[in-house]
Formats: C-alpha cells, sequence, structure tokens
C-alpha cells in the first residue's frame, strides 16, 4: 500500500486500531471459551471419577489408557498408575475365556458399540474370579472416520450372576423332588393367587404345565367334597396363628384318578398385611394305603380278635389325659394266667389259641363302650375301666370290685374240645389319678403288682397302692428340685460320637443329664418341658454352653484333639437370650476358642414362626465362626425356604425319613434328593439316628459321608469319647462296613 498523503495515514491508522480491537476481542472470545471448556471438562472428569461403575480408555489393541477409581478399586488396586502400569494384555490377564476378548472386539467394531456384555474375569491383582456386564463405544476420527481408541464401562454383577445360577439350580431341583412346589399368596383384599406352582404340581393335579388357570380356587374343585371344608381351615387356621401347614387330604385329579395328597406349607408375612406359603405337595397313595393295611392289622390281634397293644397304649394316654382334664380316676388291670403255658405245652399252640379265645370272649362281656380290653402279650391282657370317681378311695373300692368280677369269670373250666380245663388271673391294677406319669409308668406299676400276685402264688389281685409308688417321678418333686439343680452340680454333659466315611471320630454332639438324686438319671425330654415352663431353660442352655466352651478350651490345648468339633441344641429363642449371645461373643472368643468348633444345631419344627432378626443373629455369630446346622430336614418345601433365607452350614437328615429308607423307595429317593441338594448348596450333611447297618450303607451309598447313631455309640461321658476319639478308625471304609454291620 502506498501512502500519498496525511489522509492515508490517518485511515491507515484507523484500520490499524480496528484491528487491534479485533484482536484483543478475539483473544478474549477464545479465552472464555478456552475456560468454559476447560471447566466443562473438569466437570465431566469429576463425574468419570465419582461413577459408581468403572470406566475406562482403552487402545484398539487394548492397552488401557485411562481407568477411573471405580475400575482401579474393582481390580484390586490402590491407584490408576499401579492398574495401568501392571495390565499388559487384557485377553490373557483380564477374561477367564480368553476368546470373550476376540468375541467383545468383533462385536465392537462391526456394531461400533457393545453392550451388556457378560463376562467372567479375573479380578486382576488378586486373580479372584468375578463376573462383570460391559458397556462399550468406539469412538473415531471426524474427518475420516478412521477408529481412534475405544471406551467404557464396567459394572460387577457377581452377587446377581450367582443368586440367579443358585435359583436356577433350586428350580432343577424343585422339578426332580418326589412332589410339587407351590406358593399361594393372601392379598390384602383376602383374595388368592398362586404367583409359582411346579411343572410337578401341574403333574400330580393331572393338569399340562400350559394350564391357564393359576388361580387356587380353581383347584379346590380337585378336592374330594368330605376334605375340603378342613383342607381350607387349614390356611385360615395358619394365617390367623401364623402356623405351619402339616394336611391330609383326598384328591380327584383332572383325569379322573383318585389320590391321597400330603400337603406342606409355612407362612411368611409380607408387608401390606399379605401372607404368603411356601409349600410342598406329595402323592402319597400308595403309603396311604399300606398305612390303613397295616392299621387294621396292626388294631385287631389275630388270635383273640381283641385290640391290640398298640391300640390301647393310644386309649391308654388318651385316659391319662381325661382324668387330667375332668379330675377324676381311672385303674388299669394287668392280667397273665396262671397255668397257660403247661397247657400250651401239654395240648399244643391250637388248644392254647382256643384258651385265648374263649378268655377275650369273657373279658369281652365285663366292659362297657367307654372302657376296654386287649390282648398285651402272649398270655397276658390288659383291660382298662374309666369314670371311678373323683375320690380316690371310692377309685380304689371300685377297681377292688372289677377285679373281684374278673376273678369270678375264671371260676368255671373252658371247654377245650373233648376236655374241660381251668385256669386262674394273676391281677395286678394300677390307679389312674389326675397328674399321672405317662402310659409306660402305668404299665410297669399295674406289671409289678401283678408280679407280686404271682410270687404269692397266683388267683389273686393286688392294687398298687401310693406307698408303693415313690419310685414313679413326681412331676411336683421335679418341679421344685430344678431350681437347685445346676446349683448342687447335679448336671452333667454326655457326648454321642459323629463320624466321618473313613470311621474316623471328628466331633459329637452334646446332651445334658440330669443326676437326679432321688430318680436317677433324667433325660432332657423328661425335665426341659418343666424348665421352660419355670423359665429355668435359658439358665441350662448357658449353663451347657460354658460347659461346652471349656471341653473345647482343653481340647485345643492338646494337639491330638484340637481337630474335634461339638455340637449343640439350639432354637430361635435360645440365639435371642442375650446371656446366651454373651457366652458365644464374648466369653468363647476371649477364652481363645475357635468357633468353627462349635456348631448351633437349630430344629426345623421351630423356624415357622422365626422372627426377622434370626437371620441378622445368625450371620453376627457366623462372622466369629460359629457353625449353623438345620436339624431334622427333610418336611418339605418349608426346609428348602430356611434353607434359601437362612445362613446355614450344614443339614441334618430327617430321622423319620433315616429309619424308612430301609422299606420305602420314596424315602430312599427322598434322601437322595436332601444329599443332592446339599451339594448344589455347598453344604454338609449328616445323618443322625441310625440304628441298623443298612441304613449305614444306603446313605453312605447315596453320598452322605457324617454319621451320628446308636448303631456307631450311644452318648458316652467325655472320658469315653475321648478314649475312642483317639483310638484308630473304626474302619477303612464306611459304606463297605456298614453294609457288614460292623460298625
Amino acid at each position: 500500500m502506498t501512502i500519498s498523503g496525511p489522509g492515508d495515514l490517518t485511515l491507515l491508522n484507523q484500520a490499524l486500531a480496528c484491528t487491534t480491537v479485533l484482536s484483543v476481542a478475539l483473544a478474549g472470545f477464545c479465552f472464555l471459551r478456552y475456560r468454559k471448556l476447560e471447566n466443562s471438562s473438569r466437570e465431566i472428569q469429576s463425574t468419570i471419577n465419582n461413577l459408581g461403575e468403572g470406566f475406562y480408555r482403552s487402545t484398539l489393541d487394548g492397552r488401557q489408557l485411562s481407568a477411573n477409581p471405580a475400575l482401579v478399586h474393582l481390580n484390586g488396586y490402590e491407584s490408576e498408575a499401579e492398574l495401568l502400569a501392571s495390565v499388559n494384555d487384557i485377553a490373557k490377564e483380564w477374561y477367564v475365556d480368553p476368546n470373550r476378548r476376540n468375541t467383545f472386539k468383533r462385536m465392537l467394531f462391526e456394531r461400533g458399540k457393545v453392550t451388556n456384555f457378560v463376562s467372567e474375569i479375573y479380578r486382576h491383582k488378586s486373580r479372584e474370579r468375578i463376573w462383570i456386564s460391559e458397556n462399550a463405544r468406539l469412538v473415531c476420527n471426524p474427518e475420516n472416520g478412521e477408529p481412534l481408541y475405544y471406551e467404557g464401562t464396567v459394572r460387577e454383577i457377581t452377587d446377581q450372576f450367582r443368586h440367579a445360577e443358585l435359583r436356577n439350580r433350586l428350580e432343577k431341583l424343585a422339578e426332580n423332588l418326589p412332589g410339587g412346589l407351590f406358593q399361594v399368596l393372601r392379598c390384602a383384599d383376602g383374595k388368592y393367587t398362586a404367583p409359582y406352582l411346579s411343572r410337578s404340581f401341574m403333574k400330580l393335579m393331572g393338569l399340562p404345565p400350559s394350564y391357564e388357570s393359576r388361580s387356587p380356587s380353581s383347584f379346590l374343585k380337585f378336592i374330594h367334597s368330605e376334605d375340603l371344608g378342613a383342607y381350607l381351615a387349614t390356611f385360615q387356621d395358619s394365617a390367623k396363628s401364623f402356623s405351619q401347614i402339616n394336611h391330609q387330604f383326598r384328591l380327584r385329579r383332572a383325569d379322573g384318578k383318585k389320590t391321597w395328597m400330603h400337603m406342606t406349607a409355612t407362612p411368611e408375612k409380607l408387608p401390606g398385611n399379605e401372607i404368603i406359603w411356601h409349600g410342598h405337595i406329595n402323592d402319597i397313595t400308595r403309603e396311604k394305603l399300606e398305612e390303613l393295611d397295616r392299621t387294621r392289622v396292626s388294631m385287631e390281634d389275630t388270635v383273640t380278635g381283641l385290640a391290640t397293644r398298640r391300640v390301647m397304649i393310644e386309649r391308654l394316654s388318651s385316659v391319662i389325659r381325661a382324668c387330667d382334664m375332668h379330675d377324676e380316676h381311672a385303674a388299669l388291670f394287668f392280667l397273665d394266667l396262671d397255668n397257660f403255658k403247661a397247657i400250651n405245652d401239654q395240648y399244643g399252640h391250637e388248644t392254647g389259641d382256643e384258651l385265648l379265645r374263649l378268655v377275650a370272649g369273657k373279658l369281652r362281656k365285663l366292659v362297657q363302650d367307654t372302657d376296654m380290653v386287649t390282648r398285651f402279650a402272649g398270655d397276658e391282657f390288659v383291660l382298662i375301666f374309666e369314670h371311678l370317681g373323683k375320690d380316690a378311695r371310692v377309685a380304689e373300692n371300685a377297681a377292688s370290685a372289677i377285679a373281684s368280677t374278673i376273678m369270678e369269670v375264671f371260676r368255671d373250666s373252658f371247654a377245650l374240645g373233648e376236655d374241660e380245663h381251668f385256669t386262674a388271673p394273676s391281677i395286678g391294677v394300677a390307679l389312674i389319678a389326675p397328674g399321672m406319669p405317662g402310659a409306660d409308668s402305668i404299665l410297669r406299676r399295674a406289671d409289678r403288682a401283678m408280679y407280686r400276685v404271682k410270687e404269692n402264688g397266683g388267683n389273686s389281685f393286688v392294687i398298687c397302692k401310693e406307698d408303693e409308688e415313690k419310685e414313679e417321678r413326681s412331676f411336683a418333686e421335679l418341679k421344685k428340685d430344678l431350681p437347685l439343680a445346676i446349683e448342687r452340680n447335679q448336671f452333667e454333659l454326655v457326648l454321642q460320637p459323629q463320624y466321618n466315611a473313613l470311621g474316623e471320630i471328628t466331633g459329637a454332639e452334646v446332651f445334658p443329664r440330669w443326676n437326679h438324686p432321688v430318680h436317677g438319671v433324667l433325660l432332657p425330654e423328661e425335665f426341659m418341658p418343666e424348665a421352660t415352663r419355670s423359665g429355668l431353660s435359658g439358665q441350662i442352655h448357658r449353663w451347657i454352653l460354658t460347659r461346652t466352651a471349656s471341653i473345647l478350651v482343653d481340647w485345643h490345648a492338646r494337639p491330638e484333639t484340637d481337630h474335634l468339633q461339638l455340637s449343640v441344641n439350639a432354637s430361635p429363642a435360645y440365639l435371642a437370650d442375650p446371656a446366651v449371645r454373651e457366652v458365644i461373643t464374648d466369653f468363647m472368643p476371649d477364652a481363645g476358642i475357635d468357633l468353627s468348633h462349635l456348631t448351633l444345631e437349630l430344629p426345623e419344627h421351630a423356624l415357622h414362626r422365626t422372627s426377622d432378626n434370626l437371620a441378622v443373629q445368625m450371620e453376627e455369630m457366623r462372622q466369629l465362626g460359629v457353625r449353623f446346622c438345620l436339624d431334622g430336614f427333610g418336611s418339605g418345601a418349608s426346609s428348602l425356604h430356611h434353607l434359601v433365607m437362612l445362613p446355614f452350614d450344614e443339614i441334618k437328615l430327617d430321622s423319620t425319613s433315616i429309619a424308612t429308607t430301609e422299606q420305602r423307595t420314596g424315602s430312599r429317593n427322598s434322601v437322595e434328593n436332601i444329599i443332592e441338594i446339599s451339594k448344589a448348596l455347598v453344604l454338609e450333611t449328616i445323618a443322625s439316628k441310625i440304628a441298623t447297618a443298612a441304613q449305614a450303607e444306603n446313605l453312605a451309598r447315596r453320598g452322605c459321608r457324617r454319621f451320628q447313631g446308636y448303631l456307631f455309640s450311644p452318648p458316652v461321658s467325655r472320658h469315653v469319647f475321648e478314649a475312642k476319639a483317639l483310638a484308630s478308625p473304626l474302619r477303612e471304609s464306611l459304606p463297605r462296613d456298614a453294609a457288614n454291620g460292623h460298625i
């Protein structure tokens, strides 16, 4: 540009000034833009750093460029720099299956993104295997579309994955269990729905899995009309008392087949005044028919046609309860024929049986509808007479008169074929008064009285007097003595050994015994009910636990016994007792006890009214090492529900199932399924109350590896137990030895 004069110079200056102003303005704009972008970038980075999910940026060949704190923590590192320096080959170092990396890259380059890519990976630093869900996008050059890098998020889903895996396992197991599983929900408005019905449930009903109606009311039409009322009442009663359902009923399936069903269900309270029952139903038609046949046979003596001993015991128990309820007396007459053996030996069994039939016929004529006569065993008969009055002396006089009447029956001879034979009875009488002990005690008293007659020549009767019953346990005495039993050091623990499959003792279950100064050794079932009624059970439980702790302390101090474990019976109320919990959470750890050697056994029947705090209380103790065992497992869906909801470590098989494994295919299948469930849930299985070698063999063959019962050893003193534990194993292999009956 040529400047020709002052005017041009002025214009030039003005242009330069404008240019300067524009440059300054542009610089200011750019600076503000830069600051805004910088702030925005800083905010984005802050957001990424505070994400709960892992975030990363990676080169196309898999080398990580950046990682947020969540991803650093997921891989077990302390800083981003440590993570980036440690990861070299993602395919080999991160994915459990290296081929997952190739699948990931193929999807990324084909689609430009990957969503919900689930893989099993290693937590990089610790090599722990975990499950993740990954999302990623491919970042490309905006000018030419060439891929530059990729970035994405990682979320750990190990808990969700394992829960889903466990649920799938349980559903598969449910389909293989005998019977079917169901859930019935009572809504707040009183209506019922069925959230879950297993395929095996539908099969039991004779319905296809595609059957559309899932309303419980649609299944009521299949229930026998005579059983429908009781069926509905079970749910109503369970809802009111929140108690477990255990009910049998008849069913006409959709295909017309008539069956017997056994239903168990456990209620669970839900928010909004709703109740859901977790239940199990099983076809027991075969067992029911066999039971009815056995009942017919067992209720009637084949020789005399009289009621059998079993029926008499049930009736006697009912009479005892009636005497308590109505404050009145009854009497039991124990009768033995004096010279029956001589007649039977001389004239043969047919003649002997005929004599028993004739005696039975005469005795039957003496009883009224409310009384009873039964053949007890051999040539022994038992008669029960009720309603003998409220006054003891009046009742004794009435019993004496009845005994005299019985004696009169034998004054005449009995025609046996062409001959006439005489026989006489020896009769022992036991009065049944309010507050008397059980049926066995009454039978013992009558039996002893009868033998006193025998000793004096027979052909008479003796009434067991009150002063002759001093050896019988008095309920009032036990109630009075129980509070002082611990103070007087009258309790002791006995231990029943538990064995593994090699015949080695691994531990024991402890049981209390009361060494009563008058009544001798009393079992828990003889004093714990009164202890519970008197509020003393907690004190006894604490004593048991403290003594158990003392044994464990001694064992842990000796290398040859420090592996032994002890199991203690417990209950939800037991765990809620602050004093009991203090022994476990404070005293035992302070004493240096390894609490993994202590197992608390919770009976399945005691869990149907569990509080919401039970799982919390159990988990608190498990954190200290305490193990929990579900005792009596095998009662159906309620047990399975408790296994899923509560943190158990082992299960103890239901003794009823064990006892019938030799006779019933259903019991064997049930036990086998239970053992499979324990394996799926990674729980130990122990079988208790094993009485025969065949039971042990059946259980061992099906995978059970721990055993307890009288076949191996009864409960013994600590000294005897330790001697057994230190001895060599019973045999090399439980299955073979059990089969041979050696253990």
